[in-house]
């Protein structure tokens, strides 16, 4: 198992190097000659927590699989991959030992008394998608009022400034 170096100077992702070491760290599975050999997890319990990985894309799905972790799909941050993830994920991690898949599927869901009124709670979440799929930074979340102001108030993504 390789050890982060965390002299670096410039910024690494090391994602990929934590996924493993934090199933290490909750079942004391480093060597003792690991850098985080020595390390005492506190408090400590028996067993520790079952680790899931929450991802919303392609390389989520594929780090899971890989690691035979259970994997939990954020629908509600990412719609567009949201299948294709799933079933890759599900077509290979019997690969790494796992012999039943284990997913959830993390949705976001609006509830109001009358479509309408769920409508006009959604046009935040739209305002927010649209201006993420224009590359732009979407900034803080927007009210409803603010957002239906830049959408308009119909169902469809037209997005700022082009009604």
């Amino acid at each position: 198992m390789r050890c982060r170096d965390r002299d670096r100077r410039t910024f690494v992702d090391d994602f990929p190097e934590q996924m493993v070491e934090l199933p290490a760290f909750l079942r004391h599975a480093f060597p003792p000659d690991h850098p985080f050999g020595q390390i005492k997890v506190s408090p400590d319990m028996p067993g520790g927590p079952e680790v899931w990985l929450l991802g919303s894309s392609m390389w989520s799905a594929t780090a899971a699989a890989q690691l035979g972790l259970p994997y939990a799909f954020a629908h509600f941050i990412n719609p567009g991959p949201t299948r294709a993830a799933i079933e890759y994920y599900h077509s290979h991690v019997t690969a790494s030992g796992v012999s039943v898949p284990q997913t959830i599927l993390a949705l976001g869901v609006i509830c109001a008394d009358t479509e309408a009124e769920a409508q006009r709670l959604n046009a935040s979440v739209r305002l927010r998608r649209v201006v993420r799929e224009l590359g732009a930074d979407p900034g803080p979340i927007h009210t409803p009022e603010e957002a239906l102001a830049q959408l308009g108030a119909g169902p469809d993504r037209a997005a700022p400034g082009r009604r």
